[in-house]
C-alpha cells in the first residue's frame, strides 16, 4: 500500500480560523496534503460559533439585505448554534428582479474570506515547514444555493446564474493563489437527487445531476485544481440522504469520472461513510460495491469513516475492508465537516485519525 494521507472536509469548530488551522497542523500536519481554514467566520448573537458553520446558510443569509430578494418564509433556528433547525426550516425568498438581471446583484463573499484566511495559512505553513501543503477551499454546487434560497421551481431556473457567480468567485481566488489552492466541490444536493430518485429513473437523474457538477467544473480556470466531496448532508449532525451500502456513491462517482473533462486532473473523490450521528459499519457487504469503482490511478480515494462513536479497533477493521476491496491505499477523513461537533469531540477525532496514520 502507498502512504496514506489525512483529509479535512471543511469546518473545524475552534475559536477562529487561525486556531483551527494551527490545531489541525499540530495533530496531522505531516499527513496533510491540503488544509481548509476551518470555515468559522464572523460571530454574532445569532451565530455564536461563527456564521460559516452553516455551510451555504451564511451565503443565503446575505440575501436578507439584498434588494434583489424578498423574504417570503422566515427560517427557524437551532438556538444552540444558529443553524436552521432542520432541512425544512430554512429561509425562502422571491426575486424582485428578472432572472436574467440577477447576476448583477450576487456576491457570495467567498473571496473576502479567502483573502483573510490565506495569509494566515501561508504563515502557519512556513512556521511548521510544510512546503508542499496546499490551501483547500470548499465550494458548493450551485443547486445548494439556488434551491435552498428560491425553492425548486425558481431554483432550477436560476441555477446557471448562481453557478456563474460561483465560478467567478472561485476563478478570482485562483487568480490570487494559482495552484496553491485546491478547490473541493461539495455536492449533497446533486448526490441526494440521485439517491432519492425512483430506481427506474436513477440512471437518468444521476447523469443530469453529475452534468450540473461538470458544468461548474468547466467554468473554472483550466488550471484550477479540483477534488469532489460526495456529501450526504450533516445539518445539526443529521444526514440529508441515507444509504444502505456504498452502491449509490459508486454509481455517482463512476458517472463523474465518465463525464470528467479530458485533460483536467481529478485530484480526489471523498466518500462519506457515516451518516451524521450514525457511525460507519464494519460490514463487508456495505463496502462490497467498491469493487465496481472506476477511479483513475492518480485520483486519491478518501474514505470518510473516522467517527467519535467508533473504537480504534473498528476504525482499523473498516480501513482494512476498504483497502482490501480497492487493492490500493485510502486516505482518511471524517464523513463531513467537523463543525457540528464540539471542540472536545473534534480533538478526540483528530487523535483517532493520527493513530490510524501512525
Amino acid at each position: 500500500m502507498n502512504k496514506r494521507s489525512a483529509h479535512f472536509v471543511g469546518s473545524i469548530p475552534f475559536k477562529d480560523e487561525k486556531t483551527a488551522m494551527a490545531k489541525a497542523v499540530r495533530y496531522l500536519g505531516r499527513h496533510l496534503l491540503s488544509l481548509p481554514d476551518g470555515e468559522i467566520g464572523k460571530k454574532s448573537d445569532r451565530h455564536r460559533m461563527g456564521e460559516r458553520l452553516g455551510w451555504i446558510q451564511w451565503v443565503i443569509e446575505r440575501f436578507e439585505d439584498n434588494p434583489a430578494f424578498t423574504m417570503v418564509k422566515k427560517p427557524s433556528y437551532d438556538r444552540r448554534n444558529g443553524l436552521w433547525a432542520d432541512y425544512d426550516s430554512g429561509v425562502r425568498y422571491s426575486l424582485n428582479v428578472r432572472p436574467q438581471d440577477l447576476h448583477r446583484h450576487l456576491d457570495f463573499g467567498y473571496v473576502g474570506y479567502f483573502n483573510s484566511s490565506y495569509a494566515i495559512f501561508k504563515s502557519l505553513r512556513k512556521k511548521y515547514r510544510l512546503k508542499n501543503l496546499s490551501f483547500q477551499f470548499g465550494i458548493p454546487g450551485a443547486l445548494a444555493i439556488s434551491l435552498f434560497s428560491l425553492g425548486p421551481v425558481q431554483g432550477l431556473r436560476t441555477r446557471k446564474i448562481f453557478e456563474d457567480r460561483r465560478a467567478t468567485e472561485a476563478n478570482r481566488i485562483h487568480e490570487i493563489a494559482g495552484d496553491d489552492v485546491l478547490f473541493q466541490i461539495e455536492v449533497p444536493i446533486e448526490l441526494g437527487l440521485s439517491i432519492k430518485a425512483p430506481r427506474f429513473l436513477r440512471p437518468l437523474v444521476t447523469r443530469v445531476a453529475v452534468g450540473y457538477i461538470i458544468s461548474l467544473v468547466n467554468k473554472l480556470h483550466g488550471k484550477a485544481r479540483v477534488g469532489i466531496h460526495l456529501c450526504l448532508g450533516d445539518l445539526n449532525n443529521r444526514p440529508f440522504s441515507r444509504i444502505r451500502d456504498v452502491g449509490p456513491l459508486v454509481s455517482f462517482s463512476n458517472e463523474i469520472v465518465r463525464q470528467w473533462p479530458e485533460g483536467r486532473p481529478l485530484e480526489f473523490i471523498h466518500y462519506p461513510l457515516a451518516m451524521g450521528n450514525i457511525p460507519p459499519v464494519a460490514d463487508p457487504e456495505f463496502y462490497a460495491p467498491l469493487r465496481r469503482l472506476n477511479l483513475p490511478a492518480e485520483t486519491r480515494f478518501i474514505a470518510g469513516f473516522v467517527h467519535e462513536k467508533l473504537s480504534d479497533k473498528t476504525h482499523r477493521e473498516i480501513l482494512a475492508l476498504i483497502e482490501g476491496i480497492l487493492g490500493r491505499s485510502a486516505d482518511i477523513s471524517s464523513s463531513c465537516g467537523l463543525g457540528r461537533r464540539t471542540a472536545e469531540i473534534t480533538e478526540r477525532m483528530l487523535k483517532k485519525t493520527a493513530k490510524l496514520l501512525a
